[in-house]
């Protein structure tokens, strides 16, 4: 009888929470939509994160490709607080969750550390505190991918969430909900942005980056794939993807996409002829929409417009860092500083682009215009480490005869490397789902050891 009782009483308790739920919800969204929404998101998240980390990141993921804002800002601290809650209950040291790899959170330690030092000489505070948020962000991604995708089923999940996230975006873009790109009036880009292809991103270039990874996980995943239906439509997605990414027109994009396929034959020998004729298929495919969208074709390969004022914005930055050495202006701040180059020695050919400020478009140049070499070596060595992870990963799971990880590895380190050459042409380093990319090469050097163990002697 007592147990009946407060059976009872535990039913009209979740009852009346839900009601209250509902009701503070139903509020929210009829005075603050995108309040509202937040939390009915982060509301039915919840059960599914406390229950599987990974699962919660594969369900973050293609969010952040769909849904900007509070809802994807939501999943991620609820993400971080069931991290957290998995290590309270089952404590594990940074030995067990990283094997043989100190040396990673070292440097990210010192990067964040140097990124936040460098709000305090920045000029305007502001936007740099909110864009050390981002890196701080993009950090704890960095540390929560790496120590929960540490199995091979994980390691899928998070590739597979990369390539729904991506197909998602175009998706979106192809029915005409994608937000439209910000231009401003009398800027290059006013020129020739309006018809270019931003899916649900709302930016033409950070959307080729994205695809980029995309393409390449999706072309591993069907190598991979066993039955012949789920092989040839994830070889179906890669190449509608390449279109997508063609109909982006983002030179840096398709410069970093060719550069990958020019090193995929060489990271994937041991399949150098599927890696071939796959390359042959995503290069017909990205030939066949330029030859059909001939105003696409003549943008991508203009060469005289300074790069749509990139050409300018690169000089500043280069002369702001040589100004400003060693220590940068301050992070986020090469926009408020940039104006007082227009009056100093020395031509700029697309100075609309520095009166009314832009980012630099380059994230090396913006790194050390801002937080000065300090800030850039500590950058190029954090990812360089997760980058190196993912090789030496591939090279020990082929010692252990596992060739599937060893592609997966591989396919990590390509997708990587169009990255960072994407970023010659881009200023997103801060993205947390680049850092969920890079999280995935400690991640499966991490996952070498347990499968040596697996591996009888």
């Amino acid at each position: 009888m007592n147990a009946l009782v407060t059976t009872n009483r535990n039913v009209s308790r979740v009852v009346t929470g839900a009601a209250c739920c509902a009701v503070v919800i139903g509020a929210l969204i009829a005075v603050r939509p995108a309040y509202g929404v937040a939390a009915l998101a982060a509301l039915c998240f919840i059960p599914l994160v406390a229950g599987s980390v990974p699962l919660g990141i594969a369900v973050w993921l293609p969010a952040m490709f769909v849904v900007l804002g509070l809802a994807t800002t939501a999943f991620q601290f609820l993400i971080v607080a069931a991290w957290l809650g998995c290590l309270i209950a089952r404590p594990a040291t940074v030995r067990e969750l990283l094997p043989g790899q100190r040396t990673l959170l070292a440097a990210l330690g010192l990067l964040l550390a140097w990124l936040s030092l460098s709000v305090l000489w920045a000029r305007e505070v502001s936007p740099a505190w909110h864009e050390l948020v981002l890196w701080l962000v993009a950090g704890g991604v960095l540390v929560v991918v790496a120590t929960v995708t540490g199995r091979t089923g994980c390691v899928r999940l998070v590739m597979a969430a990369f390539v729904a996230g991506a197909l998602l975006s175009v998706i979106v873009g192809l029915l005409g909900f994608g937000p439209a790109e910000t231009v401003v009036p009398g800027s290059l880009l006013s020129q020739s942005v309006a018809h270019r292809f931003s899916g649900a991103e709302g930016n033409p270039n950070e959307l080729a980056t994205q695809l980029i990874v995309a393409i390449v996980f999706a072309g591993v995943l069907a190598a991979d794939a066993r039955r012949r239906e789920l092989r040839l439509g994830l070889a179906a997605v890669a190449l509608g993807l390449t279109v997508a990414l063609a109909a982006t027109e983002s030179r840096g994009g398709l410069v970093a996409f060719a550069v990958a396929l020019v090193i995929a034959p060489l990271l994937f020998w041991r399949q150098r002829m599927p890696a071939v004729a796959a390359i042959g298929l995503v290069a017909i495919a990205a030939a066949g929409f330029f030859a059909a969208s001939p105003g696409a074709r003549d943008r991508v390969t203009e060469v005289n417009d300074g790069g749509a004022g990139r050409s300018t914005l690169w000089a500043v930055a280069w002369r702001m860092a040589k100004d400003n050495a060693p220590e940068g202006v301050g992070l986020d701040n090469f926009r408020a500083v940039s104006p007082d180059y227009l009056h100093t020695p020395g031509s700029l050919r697309y100075a609309i682009q520095i009166d009314d400020p832009h980012v630099v478009h380059n994230e090396y140049l913006e790194l050390l215009a801002e937080t000065g070499i300090v800030g850039l070596l500590l950058f190029l060595a954090l990812v360089g480490i997760c980058l190196g992870a993912a090789r030496r990963a591939a090279r020990a799971f082929e010692a252990l005869g596992r060739h599937d990880l060893a592609r997966i590895s591989r396919a990590v380190l390509l997708a990587g490397i169009g990255v960072l050459v994407a970023q010659v042409f881009a200023s997103s380093a801060y993205d947390a789902r680049l850092w969920a990319l890079f999280a995935l090469g400690p991640a499966l050097l991490a996952m070498t050891t347990r499968v040596s163990w697996a591996v009888p002697r």
